[in-house]
């Protein structure tokens, strides 16, 4: 197993998993044989921080003149006024504050960049290898 921060999934997958078991679990259990010859790749990425960059905060003071002006509170002067401030480098500055901080509170994780490829194979038992290595440890049997 590894990097608990990462995450996992088939490839092409649009939402990933915690763990390679979980990818398993979740997966392939339902759709595998666990004939031997049978293989899958479990992809490994890196999270990447939610960060949203300068052209998302003026884009957020511009929707912000926008809802002023479109909910009818100024006439056209204002508008324009307003439109001027949504442009100014302090105003925007304060958006993207606002956007880190969002950022910082999301506990949503995105996949970043992919570090690894995982093999799920079987063996003769049908039972799951991860990397050639059992995914499941046997549970020792209780003597009578």
């Amino acid at each position: 197993m590894n990097d608990e921060d990462n995450l996992f999934g088939l490839p092409g997958a649009e939402h990933l998993q915690s763990t390679e078991v979980d990818v398993y679990e979740c997966e392939i259990d339902g759709w595998t044989t666990g004939d031997p010859g049978e293989v899958w790749i479990i992809e490994e990425w890196t999270v990447g921080a939610v960060k949203f960059g300068p052209s998302t905060a003026e884009m957020m003071a511009e929707d912000a003149h926008e809802r002023l002006c479109d909910d009818g509170l100024g006439d056209d002067g204002f508008c324009e006024n307003v439109s001027n401030a949504a442009g100014h480098p302090d105003v925007v500055a304060a958006f993207q504050e606002a956007l880190d901080l969002l950022c910082s509170k999301v506990t949503y994780r995105m996949a970043d960049k992919k570090v690894a490829e995982h093999r799920v194979t079987f063996d003769a038992n049908h039972e799951p290898l991860l990397n050639g290595e059992p995914m499941y440890v046997p549970v020792p049997k209780e003597s009578a």
